[in-house]
């Protein structure tokens, strides 16, 4: 019974947050490195992070140097419209995609991912030696697509229709 009322109060406690202090408390959860760069003013003025996926970050190692990255859902403030901040651990860049920044047959809004992930290198084939890992991105019950660095910027590869 007491394990109940510990519950509501839980609870309760949660619906009297708004919505803005519940997304900082999830953003806690982000590696302070990335929190860093993503909380820059050239940066947070037009972005903010982007909660309607779960988890609403991955890490993998994108570029293929060894270290582990980072890529988190966001939203561009002006347009409301989606995408996904890659944020590379070695060299401290930031690379957009969606969220105004068109690519390939996601648009520049990622209003429909419902599904993402992180897959190996092998998932994609279509480049010879690649040794990074993708990410798998999908409206679920319609299309996917992988996302991988060329080294240079972030490619689409559509997957299914």
């Amino acid at each position: 019974m007491g394990h109940l009322v510990i519950v509501a109060i839980v609870g309760l406690l949660f619906l009297g947050q708004t919505q803005s202090d519940q997304d900082v408390y999830r953003s806690w959860s982000l590696p302070f490195w990335v929190s860093e760069l993503l909380r820059t003013p050239t940066f947070s003025d037009k972005y903010e992070l982007h909660f309607g996926v779960n988890p609403y970050y991955q890490r993998g190692d994108f570029d293929g140097d060894g270290a582990t990255d980072v890529a988190v859902l966001i939203r561009e403030r002006g347009t409301r419209k989606i995408g996904i901040v890659f944020v590379h651990r070695a060299t401290r860049s930031r690379h957009v995609v969606g969220a105004g920044s068109a690519i390939g047959n996601g648009g520049d809004d990622f209003s429909w991912l419902g599904v993402w992930r992180v897959e190996p290198a092998t998932a994609l084939t279509e480049v010879r030696a690649f040794r990074a890992e993708v990410l798998f991105v999908e409206k679920p019950e319609s299309a996917s697509a992988l996302l991988y660095w060329d080294g240079k910027r972030y490619r689409w590869v559509q997957r299914a229709d």
